[in-house]
């Protein structure tokens, strides 16, 4: 039995990966703890941006929560379900942004993983799953345009957000070295998913809203002169921004597949 300790330096910020060889697999056995240090914390390299990145995120939906509440309370009893719904949104986002905070400083003077580590995971497996549906009903117009909820549409939008957050999951437990594959054809099938559903609910409010505009046209009123036309064109606009956030969001999921060396804060 031997116990040995080695110490290298890398001079070139890269991204590296241990790999052991046993020759003999019957009568070698080796244990080995390997522990990465930069010149002044453990931090990786890559993840020194979301020190300034995610407290700024933090400040953003605490900010956006607060103004959001204030708005509320200058309509006085002018709450809906909805309302309800993005609030817890925005609250389990501004949590996740502070507990990821707590990880990132841990991780300064601290090699191994913390419990904080493990909240953060089901924070950000939460908070995913939440931003996804919220679009989802707003798409549809829940409680905006019409009182109508599709179950199915909002728990496939759900449960897509809550695999499109175990990105860190996967990395954390999934020790294969095709872990980015993994992540990759998670998060593509969980857009699919979300995509289906949120352009549903969009089509069918569309639907919903041109039927009533057209209701207002037999009768002799001009439909885009009433707040009829202005909320279809809300529906444009949210369909217009849907399709943008797909795109740049397959733009970044491919890019860090392909190009490993990305920044991280592109896909933040």
């Amino acid at each position: 039995d031997q116990i040995i300790s080695q110490k290298y330096i890398i001079s070139t910020s890269e991204i590296v990966t241990p790999i052991i060889i046993v020759c003999d697999k019957n009568e070698t056995y080796l244990e080995a703890s390997i522990s990465f240090h930069n010149n002044k914390s453990y931090l990786d390299s890559r993840y020194r941006i979301m020190l300034y990145a995610a407290p700024l995120h933090g400040l953003f939906y605490i900010a956006l929560l607060i103004c959001f509440i204030i708005a509320l309370l200058s309509k006085a009893g002018f709450l809906i379900n909805y309302h309800i719904f993005l609030m817890l949104t925005l609250l389990v986002l501004s949590a996740n942004m502070i507990v990821q905070i707590v990880c990132l400083v841990s991780g300064i003077v601290r090699p191994e993983d913390t419990y904080v580590k493990y909240i953060f995971f089901g924070l950000n497996t939460l908070s995913s799953g939440l931003v996804f549906a919220s679009i989802t009903l707003a798409s549809g117009g829940w409680q905006i345009h019409t009182v109508r909820f599709d179950l199915g549409s909002f728990l496939f939008s759900l449960i897509s957000g809550f695999a499109y957050g175990t990105e860190y999951l996967i990395y954390n437990f999934v020790n294969i070295f095709g872990a980015e594959i993994l992540v990759y054809l998670v998060k593509m099938i969980s857009l699919i998913v979300f995509a289906k559903a949120t352009v549903y609910e969009l089509r069918c409010c569309e639907q919903y809203l041109l039927s009533y505009a057209l209701i207002i046209d037999t009768v002799g009123i001009d439909s885009k002169t009433t707040p009829v036309h202005r909320r279809i064109l809300m529906q444009n606009i949210c369909l217009a921004l849907i399709v943008f956030y797909l795109i740049a969001e397959i733009m970044i999921i491919h890019a860090q597949l392909f190009i490993p060396i990305m920044p991280i804060w592109v896909g933040y």
